[in-house]
């Protein structure tokens, strides 16, 4: 309690800038305009999370019952799974090469793919349906419930034509086919789904085997082809080797050819492409010279990058470099016509002659190698003319002889080939070896793949937690309620100096107007009875001279609360042995008689028109230190009573004799009571429903308030909903709630 007084005290005494005390008892008057922060504040969250965990609840179950049940009645489907290998190439019995493709590592992917369509082709399914007889098989015909939720739709006008439509069977069948390939092998599962498991293995077996058989008869069919087109191929190369030999032994015999000179021909060729290759590299030569040559002619010689590496012109260099800078130091002593400086100045000329010199040797060597490589080129140029001309009559006697020659060898190459690859064909069309082949062959399910249930509710879960979770902040934000403390004070600018628990939230039972607003009397150890004293201590706070001595408990609309504050906020003040009045100046709606149990057939009603006096209709309560006057008959209009002057008087009385007066107000919003209460007390202070309190309530109802010029105490926020930081640490002083008695009405 004591952490509670400081917090409310330190927040009190603690206003900002813009907010301004009334000179006189130090009550806040306050016209600032809140400007919300934007960052987000993860607590807030929490709390709107725990503040809505109902309706989150209710969405969570709603989808878990909701996919249970859908689970429960949507059919059992059960898969059955058979495990292929398919290898890139066919096991090789003899070592022949294969009519077919074989696949290199760079085509595995486009192979193994090519595979997985095969296994999802139509004609395979056709295939599979036709051998297990499917379209007369009651366990697959899909037509049935398709059918009927068309005829819904309007979609079919005939229902036997569907049946009998051989592609609904093979649409089917490939919607419950599922090709499986395992990452990083050469191994593919064959899923098939079917709600009658028996046939679900059948049909996944069937499909691996045939499969197999249509691959088989791929290659089979493949080599049928190659074998006879080979023997086609090989009567029309036949026909032509034999026409090209007899050409050949026609020519040879009609110019007398014997054997022509094999020797001397490559001997030629070969000089001749040595000669070419030394003229290309004597070309290049001649180039790099002449190019040397022009640089050391037409551009400057002297920073030719040849002649900078001449030891001969470093040296002169280096040496003209350390005269010159010999000269530049001395020029700064002498003058250039001083006789050491002009001997400098030749020893540098002639140095720069030696140089110059040295250039001009170099350019003459230059030319030489130029002339040099330049005659050089022009001899084999000539000589390799020469060995073309003697390659070109040697080619002249002879080319038609190789040509009809080399026919004859590539017809009979071709022959030979084509011969010993019809043998190869021949033997390798009869072994039956497959490149694929059966790993696991499928079993009967015995529990069915879908639905599942435990991954249904797995993902209902996951889904309806965010789903309820978006919907309770939709409904956050769409509630415009003041909701806890902190949103109370940042919304009006005016300090909460007390939160009073929502005591539903302890008690199992459900308690009467009556005992709640007595419950601090008749149970002080409760958490209620502790909030309206920490709300009675910062009272006590709220200003220079303590707690104002007349004060009005208002509330923005009817039913947040505010009887049941005065009463208690009364009860605490009685507790601390201090003397106190209570007034039920809501003249309307009295509610005061019903919580203390009096009588309210006179009271300040009575008083205000003048037919009793003050003492005649002041009461004692049976609450040790409380009196109360009850709000007696109502009139028909309260205001008129409530601006007359002897309410005034009544309060100085009242002010006199007693050390507070609760005047239990009425509501704000709609009428002038309190209005006209709030000028005649020395503070008000408004209860607030959290959760009830809606935000253009509680600004009208400031502005109606401020408008009078009303001295405002604060807030007090009922029936909240004790969460994170805030009254927590009650349960350590005083135990649970729930344990406690109800309590009982008070018989005064």
């Amino acid at each position: 309690m004591e952490n509670q007084d400081m917090m409310t005290s330190h927040r009190i005494g603690n206003l900002r800038p813009d907010q301004r005390r009334d000179s006189s008892q130090g009550y806040i008057e306050s016209d600032v305009v809140y400007v919300e922060d934007d960052e987000i504040d993860l607590h807030a969250l929490w709390d709107i999370i725990l503040r809505r965990r109902w309706l989150i609840l209710l969405v969570l179950s709603a989808s878990l019952l909701g996919t249970a049940l859908a689970t429960y009645l949507t059919t059992p489907i059960y898969r059955a799974t058979t495990t292929l290998q398919i290898n890139k190439e066919t096991a090789k019995i003899f070592q022949y090469q294969d009519v077919s493709p074989v696949e290199t590592d760079f085509y595995d992917q486009d192979f193994l793919q090519t595979q997985y369509e095969l296994l999802q082709s139509r004609t395979l399914t056709k295939r599979v349906i036709d051998q297990l007889s499917l379209y007369s098989n009651p366990d697959f015909i899909p037509v049935q419930q398709d059918i009927s939720i068309r005829k819904l739709l309007g979609l079919v006008v005939d229902s036997k034509a569907d049946m009998n439509d051989p592609e609904r069977f093979v649409d089917k069948f490939l919607k419950d086919l599922v090709v499986e390939p395992v990452k990083r092998s050469r191994l593919v599962r064959i899923h098939y789904n079917s709600a009658n498991p028996q046939l679900a293995a059948t049909i996944s077996r069937t499909v691996a085997e045939s499969f197999i058989n249509l691959n088989l008869e791929r290659r089979f069919d493949a080599s049928s082809y190659a074998k006879n087109f080979i023997s086609d191929r090989i009567r029309e190369v036949k026909s032509r080797l034999e026409e090209s030999e007899r050409k050949l032994v026609g020519y040879a015999r009609k110019l007398e050819i014997v054997s022509l000179d094999e020797e001397r021909q490559p001997l030629i060729l070969q000089q001749l492409q040595e000669t070419g290759l030394s003229l290309a590299k004597a070309e290049q030569e001649r180039i790099s010279a002449e190019v040397a040559y022009r640089e050391m002619t037409q551009g400057e010689g002297r920073v030719f990058s040849n002649v900078l590496a001449n030891p001969v012109v470093q040296e002169l260099k280096h040496e003209i470099a350390k005269l010159e800078s010999e000269y530049q130091e001395k020029l700064q002593i002498y003058k250039p016509a001083y006789p050491s400086m002009s001997q400098l100045r030749k020893r540098i000329v002639s140095l720069q002659d030696k140089i110059d010199a040295e250039v001009v040797l170099l350019t003459r060597a230059y030319e030489s190698d130029y002339l040099s490589a330049f005659h050089k080129q022009e001899s084999l140029a000539a000589r390799l003319e020469e060995l073309k001309q003697e390659a070109l009559n040697l080619q002249d006697n002879s080319i038609n002889y190789s040509i009809l020659k080399r026919e004859v060898d590539t017809n009979r190459q071709l022959y030979e080939g084509l011969l010993q690859r019809l043998k190869e064909v021949g033997v390798a069309g009869g072994v039956g070896v497959n490149n694929i082949s059966v790993v696991d062959y499928p079993e009967v399910p015995r529990f069915s793949f879908k639905p599942n249930l435990q991954l249904n509710l797995l993902l209902a879960f996951i889904v309806s937690l965010f789903a309820g979770t978006g919907l309770a902040f939709l409904v956050e934000y769409f509630d415009d309620s003041v909701k806890s403390v902190d949103d109370l004070e940042n919304k009006s600018q005016i300090p909460v100096i007390g939160a009073i628990p929502d005591v539903s939230y302890f008690h199992s039972e459900i308690l009467g107007a009556q005992q709640i607003g007595l419950l601090s009397f008749t149970q002080p150890d409760s958490i209620l009875a502790e909030a309206f004293r920490s709300t009675r201590t910062s009272l006590m706070f709220s200003g220079p001279n303590g707690a104002p001595a007349v004060m009005q408990v208002t509330s923005p609309s009817p039913g947040e609360g505010k009887t049941t504050s005065a009463v208690n906020i009364a009860t605490a003040f009685g507790q601390m042995d201090a003397k106190v009045l209570i007034i039920d100046a809501d003249l309307r709606n009295p509610s005061i008689h019903h919580v203390l149990g009096l009588s309210n057939q006179r009271g300040l009603t009575n008083y205000l028109v003048g037919e009793v006096s003050a003492a005649e209709v002041s009461c004692y309560t049976g609450i040790a230190k409380i009196f109360a006057i009850p709000a007696g008959p109502i009139p028909p209009n309260p205001a008129e009573l409530l601006s007359g002057g002897r309410l005034k008087d009544l309060l100085m009385l009242a002010e006199q004799k007693f050390d507070y007066v609760v005047v239990d107000g009425p509501p704000v919003m709609g009428l002038a009571d309190a209005l006209i209460l709030a000028n005649q007390v020395h503070g008000t202070l408004v209860v607030a429903e959290s959760g009830g309190t809606r935000y253009r309530d509680m600004e009208h109802a400031l502005k109606r308030l401020r408008s009078t010029h009303a001295r405002l105490v604060g807030w007090v926020l009922s029936k909240h909903r004790m969460g994170r930081g805030g009254y927590g640490y009650h349960s350590y002083y005083y135990g649970s709630e729930k344990n406690l008695p109800t309590a009982s009405p008070v018989q005064l």
